[in-house]
Protein backbone atom coordinates (compact mmCIF):
# COMPACT_ATOMS: atom_id res chain seq x y z
CA UNK A 1 0.00 0.00 0.00
CA UNK A 2 1.30 2.96 -0.99
CA UNK A 3 1.98 6.09 1.47
CA UNK A 4 2.50 8.92 -0.64
CA UNK A 5 0.46 12.08 -0.97
CA UNK A 6 -1.49 11.88 -3.75
CA UNK A 7 -2.52 15.04 -6.39
CA UNK A 8 -4.99 13.49 -9.51
CA UNK A 9 -4.86 16.03 -12.45
CA UNK A 10 -7.90 15.17 -14.75
CA UNK A 11 -5.72 16.51 -17.88
CA UNK A 12 -8.53 15.86 -19.96
CA UNK A 13 -12.54 14.26 -19.85
CA UNK A 14 -12.06 13.15 -23.44
CA UNK A 15 -11.62 9.84 -25.07
CA UNK A 16 -10.67 8.86 -28.66
CA UNK A 17 -11.94 5.14 -27.25
CA UNK A 18 -15.66 3.56 -26.53
CA UNK A 19 -14.12 0.75 -24.29
CA UNK A 20 -17.80 -1.04 -22.71
CA UNK A 21 -16.52 -0.95 -19.23
CA UNK A 22 -16.24 3.21 -18.81
CA UNK A 23 -18.98 5.82 -18.48
CA UNK A 24 -16.41 8.58 -19.76
CA UNK A 25 -17.80 12.04 -21.01
CA UNK A 26 -16.27 11.37 -24.92
CA UNK A 27 -17.51 15.13 -25.00
CA UNK A 28 -15.82 16.32 -22.39
CA UNK A 29 -13.17 18.92 -21.72
CA UNK A 30 -9.76 20.18 -21.56
CA UNK A 31 -8.06 21.12 -17.92
CA UNK A 32 -7.38 24.71 -18.56
CA UNK A 33 -3.64 25.84 -18.29
CA UNK A 34 -4.49 28.33 -15.63
CA UNK A 35 -6.00 25.55 -13.77
CA UNK A 36 -2.83 22.96 -13.99
CA UNK A 37 -0.30 25.73 -13.23
CA UNK A 38 -2.39 26.40 -10.39
CA UNK A 39 -2.51 22.87 -8.91
CA UNK A 40 1.29 22.49 -9.61
CA UNK A 41 2.67 25.61 -8.22
CA UNK A 42 -0.55 26.14 -5.19
CA UNK A 43 -1.30 22.76 -4.08
CA UNK A 44 1.95 20.51 -5.07
CA UNK A 45 3.61 22.71 -2.42
CA UNK A 46 1.11 22.30 0.06
CA UNK A 47 1.37 18.20 0.27
CA UNK A 48 3.57 16.41 2.47
CA UNK A 49 6.57 14.21 1.62
CA UNK A 50 6.71 11.46 -0.20
CA UNK A 51 4.74 13.11 -3.41
CA UNK A 52 3.00 11.57 -6.20
CA UNK A 53 1.46 13.07 -8.97
CA UNK A 54 -1.36 10.75 -11.03
CA UNK A 55 -1.86 12.19 -15.21
CA UNK A 56 -5.79 10.62 -15.66
CA UNK A 57 -8.56 11.63 -17.58
CA UNK A 58 -10.26 10.62 -20.49
CA UNK A 59 -7.13 9.87 -22.01
CA UNK A 60 -4.43 12.12 -20.48
CA UNK A 61 -2.70 11.90 -24.03
CA UNK A 62 -4.91 13.86 -26.22
CA UNK A 63 -3.45 16.86 -24.91
CA UNK A 64 0.48 15.81 -24.94
CA UNK A 65 1.47 19.23 -24.65
CA UNK A 66 -0.54 19.67 -20.82
CA UNK A 67 1.70 16.11 -19.87
CA UNK A 68 4.79 17.74 -21.31
CA UNK A 69 4.16 20.94 -19.32
CA UNK A 70 3.57 19.04 -16.03
CA UNK A 71 6.56 17.00 -16.49
CA UNK A 72 8.62 19.82 -17.00
CA UNK A 73 7.01 21.74 -14.42
CA UNK A 74 7.81 18.86 -11.70
CA UNK A 75 11.66 18.25 -13.16
CA UNK A 76 12.29 21.79 -12.15
CA UNK A 77 10.19 22.66 -9.01
CA UNK A 78 10.30 18.94 -7.43
CA UNK A 79 12.40 16.67 -9.14
CA UNK A 80 11.88 13.69 -6.51
CA UNK A 81 8.24 13.38 -7.29
CA UNK A 82 6.82 10.50 -8.80
CA UNK A 83 4.63 10.84 -11.57
CA UNK A 84 1.50 8.26 -12.61
CA UNK A 85 0.35 8.39 -16.22
CA UNK A 86 -2.68 6.52 -16.94
CA UNK A 87 -3.12 6.09 -20.44
CA UNK A 88 -4.75 3.74 -23.63
CA UNK A 89 -1.62 3.84 -25.32
CA UNK A 90 -2.95 5.24 -28.40
CA UNK A 91 -0.39 9.01 -28.06
CA UNK A 92 2.64 7.63 -26.54
CA UNK A 93 4.48 7.69 -29.76
CA UNK A 94 3.94 11.96 -29.32
CA UNK A 95 5.87 11.29 -25.65
CA UNK A 96 7.79 8.46 -25.81
CA UNK A 97 11.39 9.95 -26.02
CA UNK A 98 10.32 12.28 -23.35
CA UNK A 99 8.98 9.33 -20.84
CA UNK A 100 12.30 7.30 -21.78
CA UNK A 101 14.14 9.78 -20.36
CA UNK A 102 11.76 10.19 -17.00
CA UNK A 103 12.62 7.05 -15.15
CA UNK A 104 10.35 8.24 -12.43
CA UNK A 105 7.33 8.50 -14.62
CA UNK A 106 5.37 4.78 -14.20
CA UNK A 107 3.08 4.82 -17.39
CA UNK A 108 -0.26 2.64 -16.94
CA UNK A 109 -0.96 1.35 -20.09
CA UNK A 110 -4.42 -0.61 -20.77
CA UNK A 111 -3.09 -2.25 -24.18
CA UNK A 112 0.13 -4.23 -25.08
CA UNK A 113 2.10 -2.12 -27.18
CA UNK A 114 5.42 -2.25 -27.99
CA UNK A 115 6.21 1.10 -27.64
CA UNK A 116 5.02 1.02 -23.92
CA UNK A 117 7.41 -2.31 -22.84
CA UNK A 118 10.67 -0.16 -24.10
CA UNK A 119 9.86 2.14 -20.90
CA UNK A 120 11.23 2.21 -17.77
CA UNK A 121 8.41 1.76 -14.98
CA UNK A 122 5.47 0.64 -17.92
CA UNK A 123 3.00 -1.38 -16.09
CA UNK A 124 0.18 -3.34 -17.87
CA UNK A 125 -3.87 -2.25 -16.72
CA UNK A 126 -4.65 -5.56 -17.74
CA UNK A 127 -8.39 -5.58 -17.24
CA UNK A 128 -10.18 -8.77 -16.61
CA UNK A 129 -14.04 -8.71 -18.26
CA UNK A 130 -17.05 -10.45 -16.65
CA UNK A 131 -17.59 -13.38 -18.61
CA UNK A 132 -14.00 -14.26 -19.89
CA UNK A 133 -12.87 -17.87 -19.45
CA UNK A 134 -9.75 -18.85 -17.22
CA UNK A 135 -8.21 -19.65 -19.69
CA UNK A 136 -8.56 -16.88 -21.96
CA UNK A 137 -7.15 -14.71 -19.41
CA UNK A 138 -4.37 -16.52 -18.83
CA UNK A 139 -3.82 -16.43 -22.46
CA UNK A 140 -4.11 -12.49 -22.68
CA UNK A 141 -1.46 -12.51 -19.63
CA UNK A 142 1.34 -14.68 -21.28
CA UNK A 143 0.69 -12.76 -24.55
CA UNK A 144 1.39 -9.63 -22.40
CA UNK A 145 4.77 -10.94 -20.85
CA UNK A 146 6.24 -12.25 -23.86
CA UNK A 147 5.78 -8.79 -25.76
CA UNK A 148 7.84 -7.66 -22.32
CA UNK A 149 5.53 -6.69 -19.71
CA UNK A 150 6.88 -7.56 -16.01
CA UNK A 151 4.89 -5.37 -14.27
CA UNK A 152 0.90 -5.25 -14.06
CA UNK A 153 -2.11 -3.97 -12.25
CA UNK A 154 -5.24 -6.45 -12.16
CA UNK A 155 -8.17 -4.63 -13.16
CA UNK A 156 -11.62 -6.00 -12.88
CA UNK A 157 -13.99 -3.95 -15.25
CA UNK A 158 -15.11 -1.12 -13.74
CA UNK A 159 -18.44 1.04 -13.52
CA UNK A 160 -19.83 -2.51 -14.55
CA UNK A 161 -22.43 -4.46 -12.78
CA UNK A 162 -21.36 -8.13 -11.79
CA UNK A 163 -23.38 -11.27 -11.64
CA UNK A 164 -22.59 -13.44 -8.70
CA UNK A 165 -21.89 -16.15 -11.37
CA UNK A 166 -19.54 -13.69 -12.57
CA UNK A 167 -17.98 -13.28 -9.68
CA UNK A 168 -17.37 -16.33 -8.53
CA UNK A 169 -15.94 -16.65 -12.37
CA UNK A 170 -13.73 -13.85 -11.26
CA UNK A 171 -12.54 -15.88 -8.10
CA UNK A 172 -11.70 -18.63 -10.70
CA UNK A 173 -9.62 -16.62 -13.37
CA UNK A 174 -7.33 -14.84 -10.58
CA UNK A 175 -6.51 -18.56 -9.07
CA UNK A 176 -5.37 -19.54 -12.63
CA UNK A 177 -3.35 -16.36 -12.58
CA UNK A 178 -1.77 -16.45 -9.59
CA UNK A 179 -0.98 -20.59 -10.42
CA UNK A 180 0.92 -18.90 -13.39
CA UNK A 181 2.43 -16.39 -11.37
CA UNK A 182 3.70 -18.64 -8.67
CA UNK A 183 4.99 -20.86 -11.80
CA UNK A 184 6.70 -17.97 -12.84
CA UNK A 185 8.33 -16.64 -9.38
Amino acid sequence: MRSESLLVLVITRRCDRRCGFCPQDFSGSDMDEGVLDAALDGLLALMPLPRRVKLFGGEPLLRPDLVRRVLSVLSRQTPAVSVELTTHGGGLGLLKEVLAARPEVEVFVSRVLPAVVDLPRAVHNFLLPPRESPTATVERFLRARAAGFRRFNFLPAYFTRWTDEELSLLRTRFAALLRVLNGLA
